[in-house]
């Protein structure tokens, strides 16, 4: 359990960091959150991601194309008749680093989107750890619900 919390907090680290043209109470926010983030589970308050006064964010196409690449990782995944979860984990992390080197978001958008990407994140690692089939397949279903709350506040 440390150890997926400690790999959960590196990659959220990673993320954020990579992150490009941020201003400086964009990160100091961000800092908290990290902070937020290495609290035990059982003690962190669900983040609920907000609209943007009703309406999705807008994400730049530049990420979006990563986004909807994992999706389409994903669904090939759930459909294909022989399946290796690792090999999965391993491309959407691969699509993970391009999202976050592809980032320039800024402000509320940007904040808004690492509360969906952080959980993403320790999916992906959940998976690549996964030590049978059946907890993968679980896993891989969670990631898909994932995409459904993505696609709910973000476009």
């Amino acid at each position: 359990m440390k150890r997926i919390l400690l790999i959960g907090i590196l990659g959220t680290i990673v993320a954020i960091t990579s992150c490009k043209n941020q201003d400086p109470k964009s990160t100091e926010k961000q800092e908290q959150n990290i902070t937020e983030a290495e609290a035990p589970k059982e003690e962190q308050a669900p983040i609920d991601i907000e609209l943007n006064n009703g309406e999705k964010w807008k994400v730049n196409p530049e990420m979006m194309v990563h986004v909807r690449n994992s999706e389409g990782l994903v669904d090939s995944y759930i459909n294909a008749p022989k399946k290796d979860h690792e090999a999965l984990a391993k491309e959407l992390n691969t699509t993970v680093g391009l999202l976050t080197k592809s980032c320039t978001m800024q402000g509320k958008s940007h904040d808004e989107l690492h509360k969906w990407l952080h959980p993403y994140m320790g999916l992906i690692k959940d998976l690549g750890n996964a030590k049978n089939p059946e907890d993968a397949d679980q896993i891989v279903t969670t990631i898909q619900a994932s995409f459904v709350v993505f696609n709910q506040y973000f476009e």
